[in-house]
């Protein structure tokens, strides 16, 4: 029967399937729970000693303050992922204003695009003596008059390939159908000469790759003037049941999914860039384009009842980082109301440049462990990744 039977029909299966969808998320919940612990020694490292912050699900709190919760997090999302690109891409105030007034009318799209090429270049002949030697040795009765020693050589043949690529990514108001209507953030151009051992290409003659993905959620999320995070939850809307399910949180989630499958595909592609040279591969501390140590602004944590409001702190428009390019955004001032358990506006931008710091500290680290220059991966590359 159990042969016979697709496996969607047996029983026992229909049975085991939720309990290993239960199983899967009881898993990632623990994954996150741990990762969540490890931040929270972080955090009280950020913040003053007086603050106690906790899980939100371990704080008795208002119902209101889920809405805040939910509000707070996606803008700290949101200056989080405009400061890396920013960092990654190199993206400064004027670009990054450009951008959010092309989002007002227009959709605005991030294009990765990769350029593979590999030509024959030349053959070359070498020959490879044999490390064994052979000895023959000639003699009258018990007394040797001579020895001749023998060695093999083989003739073998290298093929050379030459290998470029070229990358950019782009952003592009509409489809860019005006010269005028997009702006490149960052390219590259590397080269390579591979080796084989046969008359076979190592790679395809032409590869191509583009991904894009719509950053107008993102861009209209910032104040015009200011640049700074400005999204909300409307609480009046008719589809707003709870701080999650309404179309705000909605939208904000669905954004961040295509992002992250956007980047995913993109890292892919550059990853593969640093295994084109098996040499370099061999060389390349791939570790180091992990990003652990990198600190996680976007947090779940409250801390005590505010027994007045507070947190009125003034907070400056974004700057690019001194003999850097890239910009620093934080939140907007906003007072915490009385009776309310959220952490302060200040708390969440001293997370902001804690993660700043991190990531600087973890491009140092790229740039004195990935070998630089005119090659097919370098350190560029790994600030992507």
């Amino acid at each position: 029967v159990i042969e016979i039977l697709p496996a969607r029909s047996l029983p026992w299966t229909r049975l085991l399937l939720p309990l290993a969808a239960h199983m899967s998320a009881n898993l990632a919940a623990q994954r996150f729970e741990a990762k969540l612990q490890k931040a929270l020694q972080r955090v009280r490292l950020v913040l003053d000693q007086a603050k106690d912050p906790q899980c939100a699900g371990n704080v008795h709190h208002r119902y209101e303050d889920k809405y805040l919760l939910a509000e707070c997090m996606t803008n700290a999302a949101i200056a989080s992922q405009v400061n890396s690109l920013s960092a990654s891409l190199g993206i400064g105030v004027d670009e990054l204003r450009q951008l959010c007034q092309w989002a007002q009318k227009k959709a605005v799209s991030l294009r990765f695009s990769l350029t593979e090429t590999c030509s024959f270049e030349r053959k070359e002949k070498r020959e490879v003596k044999s490390p064994t030697r052979h000895v023959v040795e000639g003699s009258i009765g018990e007394t040797i008059q001579a020895a001749l020693t023998t060695s093999t050589i083989t003739t073998v043949t290298d093929y050379f390939w030459s290998y470029t690529c070229t990358y950019a990514v782009v952003a592009i108001r509409g489809v860019g159908e005006e010269a005028g209507d997009s702006i490149s953030l960052v390219s590259r151009s590397g080269a390579e000469t591979l080796k084989t051992s046969v008359e076979s290409a190592p790679r395809q003659a032409v590869t191509r790759a583009s991904h894009d993905v719509n950053t107008s959620w993102l861009l209209q999320q910032l104040a015009s003037e200011t640049l700074l995070p400005c999204f909300s939850i409307d609480r009046s809307h008719a589809k707003c049941h709870t701080p999650r399910r309404n179309k705000d949180v909605n939208a904000a989630c669905h954004y961040f999914d295509d992002f992250r499958s956007w980047i995913t595909r993109v890292s892919g592609c550059l990853e593969a860039l640093f295994r084109v040279n098996p040499d370099q591969a061999a060389r390349t501390p791939l570790a180091l384009m992990g990003a652990e140590s990198v600190f996680v602004p976007v947090l779940p944590l409250l801390g005590e009842v505010a027994l007045t409001d507070g947190d009125s702190e003034v907070v400056a428009a974004p700057a690019s980082t001194e003999g850097e390019k890239c910009v620093e955004l934080s939140l907007a001032s906003a007072a915490v109301p009385q009776g309310s358990t959220m952490l302060g506006t200040a708390d969440t931008n001293r997370f902001l440049t804690e993660e700043m710091r991190s990531l600087r500290e973890k491009f140092t680290a790229i740039q004195n462990g990935i070998v630089d220059g005119d090659v097919a991966a370098s350190a560029a590359e790994a600030r992507i990744i």
